[in-house]
């Protein structure tokens, strides 16, 4: 089993908590991911782990999975840790909190879900209603194109809250030349 580099140490030994590994290909994420859950599990020895790794591909979620179960230095933790994607993940949850969900996959399909969620939000606001409805054409497809738009520049409510937050990230999408 190959050693871990400083660089990687230092990750299998960062603080309790959540973290983000981003690094190229073929540097050791899936060895040092592994490690750091080892190495978390180690100094919460009297209460039980549990670790949730999520991949963006199967190819890495099916590597993760078979290093803990071939290599024995992994042995300890090999119960305590699930291994997904991010899409499998996701639709588990969806699945949790939803009665038969499905993937919108037709322009009908995405133009109903568009006017169900959106349509009672846009009416309350006499502007929007306005701009959305006075259109000829159904405003759907422009909604979705926008809203994917928007999260490409890195548009994120969840990390602005407010119109100075949203007012600063404009201006960085705008000085870097983005639009």
């Amino acid at each position: 089993m190959p050693k871990l580099d400083k660089s990687q140490q230092v990750f299998c030994d960062a603080p309790a908590g959540n973290i983000r590994l981003l690094a190229p290909a073929g540097c050791g994420k899936t060895h040092s991911i592994l490690h750091r859950c080892c190495a978390l599990h180690r100094l919460a020895s009297s209460r039980a782990t549990r670790f949730l790794v999520v991949t963006f591909t199967v190819a890495a979620r099916d590597e993760l999975k078979s290093r803990l179960t071939e290599d024995a230095a992994f042995a300890a933790i090999r119960d305590q840790v699930e291994v997904t994607t991010l899409n499998a993940w996701g639709f588990r949850r969806i699945k949790s909190q939803t009665r038969n969900p499905r993937l919108l996959t037709n322009k009908q399909d995405k133009h109903f879900a568009v006017m169900n969620q959106l349509a009672p939000v846009w009416v309350k606001h006499k502007a929007v209603k306005n701009a959305i409805e006075g259109r000829r054409a159904s405003p759907t497809n422009e909604i979705l194109e926008i809203m994917d738009a928007l999260k490409s520049l890195g548009f994120d409510h969840t990390r602005m809250k407010s119109a100075e937050d949203f007012s600063v990230h404009v201006q960085n999408v705008l000085n870097l030349d983005l639009v």
